[in-house]
């Protein structure tokens, strides 16, 4: 199957509240964004920085992106130390953080 590179490249930035998790100690900041590595490395969407995804413009980017959204929602230690979670869309952003907050007041579940 080819896969055409005809969608614009998107990024995602995560930023863990670092001094949160070192004041709570029940996980490892480091491991926490390996695992995000791990799961972004999964779809084939490089880490350009630390906590910083780019797509490569393929079309199954808007899935990929999408289904990291709406798995990592629902882990626990995520949602609890989550700083920034902001989605780049060309020209646009989405606070991905503040959506997801709001979802979950609206329908009592993340």
């Amino acid at each position: 199957m080819k896969t055409s590179q005809t969608k614009p490249k998107m990024k995602m930035k995560i930023v863990f509240d670092e001094e949160k998790v070192r004041r709570d100690g029940k996980y490892d900041i480091e491991k926490m964004y390996a695992s995000i590595d791990k799961a972004f490395d999964g779809w084939g969407i490089p880490k350009i920085d630390r906590g910083v995804y780019q797509t490569k413009g393929l079309n199954s980017d808007y899935t990929n992106f999408m289904s990291f959204c709406m798995g990592m929602r629902r882990v626990s230690w995520f949602m609890e130390y989550i700083d920034k979670w902001i989605w780049e869309k060309g020209n646009s952003f989405e606070d991905v953080k503040r959506e997801t907050l709001k979802y979950a007041r609206i329908y009592g579940r993340l």
